[in-house]
């Protein structure tokens, strides 16, 4: 769980702040080997998480894509309509 919220982080800023995603990435490889050293987790622990946290992620931005071509933007005047009620 360590390294999955790392990783997520990383992922966070690469997306919204790309200028320091090293500082996200640098933050995982950290939490990874510090997890193997300090004994509370086992290597494939830290690779599987990276990878299913990955997966997760990719797998939503494909989802939240398709659920943004499905239903077409509201125009202004329902906002309008729905304030009058």
């Amino acid at each position: 769980m360590h390294v999955a919220i790392a990783v997520l982080v990383a992922l966070f800023l690469k997306e919204r702040l790309p200028s320091l995603q090293w500082i996200g990435w640098v933050f995982a490889a950290i939490m990874y080997f510090g997890s193997i050293h300090l004994g509370y987790h086992y290597a494939t622990d830290g690779i599987v998480s990276a990878v299913g946290v990955i997966f997760i992620w990719k797998m939503t931005s494909l989802y939240l894509a398709w659920l943004a071509r499905l239903s077409p933007a509201p125009s202004s005047g329902t906002a309008d309509a729905l304030a009058a009620r």
